[in-house]
């Protein structure tokens, strides 16, 4: 199992440096990156410290590794969608229809740029 998570891990780092210079409104390599970090931290931590502690104690066992997996998901979710709600809620205040009109009026007015921008990224 150790073996199968460390091949998507790598195929996760190959992703993150394949797409780091993507445009950076689309860019979210650094923080797959992170994500990945995170993950291999908690897996270099637990791993030892489960056998070791296998034999002697199943409960202590079981609850390490329920925290590891606790940590590693709650950890990427919030590095994932934190900054995301955070621009949303604090930055922009739920301003919902008006910020979306005033973007949709302004693209217009660029929309020869935004459709060469789009076609240099395909």
């Amino acid at each position: 199992i150790v073996a199968y998570v460390a091949v998507f891990l790598l195929f996760g780092i190959f992703l993150s440096i394949a797409t780091r210079n993507v445009v950076s409104t689309f860019n979210e390599s650094r923080l797959i990156a992170i994500s990945i970090y995170n993950i291999t931290f908690s897996a270099i931590v637990t791993i030892p410290i489960v056998f070791v502690l296998k034999d002697s104690d199943p409960f202590i066992t079981w609850i390490i590794i329920v925290t590891a997996f606790a940590y590693g998901f709650t950890a990427t979710l919030l590095l994932q969608f934190f900054p995301k709600v955070w621009g949303i809620v604090i930055r922009d205040r739920f301003m919902g229809e008006s910020s979306t009109q005033s973007h949709t009026s302004s693209d217009q007015k660029q929309s020869s740029g935004i459709s060469n921008d789009s076609k240099a990224i395909f």
